[in-house]
């Protein structure tokens, strides 16, 4: 997004080593923003293995949402994933292994071929337009915090100078899901992927890596800046949000759920459409094309895009489909 401001310097390649920023290793995690998980954390992805958490976050079973929708022959099993889960939660209920036996193919946000290019698309994208500074941006009470979280994961001053607001909002995020223990491979894409390629069921995503990323990418400066401020600013509750929305998920409460959906987006005004509504209506016009073929095809995708007045479930039941929960 382009600024009228001086071009920083550059920050060299996409690896996570001290004085190079390494970009979020898997976009699956880039557009659950609307959980605070912490929201930017779930958007994106790992910087950093994840740290040992000082007790669990979440514990016992968890029966994640999900739900049906059919027009006859054609049958969508949705559940609501959360991209990064403690790797020792046990959410593969009677349902979820249910699902996965009936289903012919798995639909997620991208498909798993496209993550290798993640990293390259990450480093080109987040930096391809020149950028204030972070005193000027964000003001220099949150730049200097910015810079020491940042050079937690390995990101020196002039790297994190030069990203763009959403991508170093992004790579912040990203130790806040690492310090609660949280892996992208306990995630429910990322198990649901290993469960259909040991099955030899095709997997297919809704959307490209690099339409994704040009999502955040074009995202006004003032409201990139507003997000990167606001992961700033509410890092210390970050550990809490999380409890919150495993908890939730982890007990499936769509109520619950709905409103912290709605708590969120609010509170950085001009990212709810762009990166939750919008998508959701193309999503739905892609099913509905899709349901053209019989079959069963297992969905999963952001818990946050599956809750409230504009979510998939609806959208879907608006264009003639039967849509109910499955418990």
């Amino acid at each position: 997004m382009k600024r009228d401001t001086a071009t920083a310097p550059a920050f060299a390649g996409a690896q996570h080593h001290r004085g190079q920023v390494s970009p979020p290793q898997d976009e699956r995690h880039l557009l659950h923003f609307n959980f605070r998980h912490h929201t930017l954390s779930a958007l994106f992805a790992l910087l950093l293995a994840a740290c040992s958490a000082p007790a669990p976050l979440v514990t016992g079973p968890a029966h994640p949402p999900m739900w049906l929708a059919s027009d006859g022959d054609t049958r969508f099993i949705l559940i609501g994933s959360v991209h990064q889960l403690p790797p020792d939660l046990n959410w593969q209920d009677a349902r979820v292994a249910r699902a996965v036996g009936q289903a012919d193919e798995l639909l997620l946000e991208l498909d798993p071929v496209e993550l290798p290019q993640i990293p390259a698309l990450f480093a080109r994208v987040a930096r391809d337009e020149p950028v204030a500074s972070l005193d000027t941006r964000i003001g220099r009470d949150l730049a200097e915090p910015a810079l020491d979280v940042a050079a937690s994961a390995g990101i020196d001053e002039q790297a994190a100078q030069t990203l763009e607001s959403w991508g170093l909002a992004m790579a912040l995020g990203s130790v806040q899901s690492a310090d609660a223990g949280l892996l992208s491979e306990a995630g429910v894409e990322s198990t649901l992927t290993r469960l259909f390629q040991a099955a030899h069921k095709p997997i297919h995503g809704l959307e490209r890596a690099a339409d994704q990323l040009a999502l955040f990418d074009a995202l006004p400066p003032a409201t990139q800046d507003a997000m990167l401020a606001r992961t700033v600013r509410e890092r210390g509750q970050a550990r809490a949000d999380i409890r919150d929305l495993l908890t939730a998920w982890a007990r499936g409460d769509v109520a619950r759920l709905a409103r912290l959906a709605s708590e969120d987006v609010a509170r950085t005004p001009g990212l709810a459409e762009p990166l939750v509504y919008a998508r959701n209506r193309a999503w739905a016009a892609a099913l509905t094309q899709r349901a053209q073929r019989p079959g069963t095809v297992m969905v999963a995708v952001g818990t946050g895009h599956l809750v409230g007045a504009q979510s998939l479930p609806t959208l879907l039941r608006a264009a003639g489909f039967q849509v109910r929960a499955i418990r």
